[in-house]
């Protein structure tokens, strides 16, 4: 960073924390691909990475305070909760089969397979990573 012209120093700690959310999004991933679905072992890798990311973020210190968000940036995320609310209540709702099928029907037949947990686990650990970064800057 340069502040005048003075070169301040990259935090450290820094890379640290990316290397340790990285191992943590493996692990976790690793976690997902080797446990069935919807069966205990599962559930404890989960419920281990939402403890962990409680913890840190009940620990974290308060760099800046909150601020408001926009409506014109909320609106995206909006449409797409509501879309994705739509489709699965009409699809429910028209026999939730391989004719209306909802999402989970349609993610069913991959995320049976460890390999398609590994990489929809890793994806969804980054998407998370992605928003908390972009939200705290």
């Amino acid at each position: 960073m340069i502040e005048g012209d003075l070169v301040q120093p990259r935090n450290r700690l820094a890379g640290w924390r990316m290397v340790v959310v990285l191992g943590g999004g493996l692990a976790f991933s690793i976690g997902i691909a080797a446990t069935q679905p919807l069966q205990r072992g599962s559930l404890l890798v989960v419920s281990a990475a939402v403890a962990v990311v409680l913890i840190a973020g009940m620990r974290a210190p308060r760099a800046h305070p909150t601020r408001d968000v926009r409506l014109a940036d909320a609106l995206p995320w909006i449409a797409l909760f509501v879309v994705g609310c739509l489709w699965e209540a009409a699809m429910a709702l028209l026999g939730n089969n391989d004719t209306w099928p909802t999402l989970s029907v349609i993610t069913d037949q991959w995320l049976d397979q460890a390999q398609y947990r590994f990489v929809a686990a890793a994806a969804w650990y980054g998407a998370a990573v992605w928003l908390i970064r972009r939200v705290s800057r």
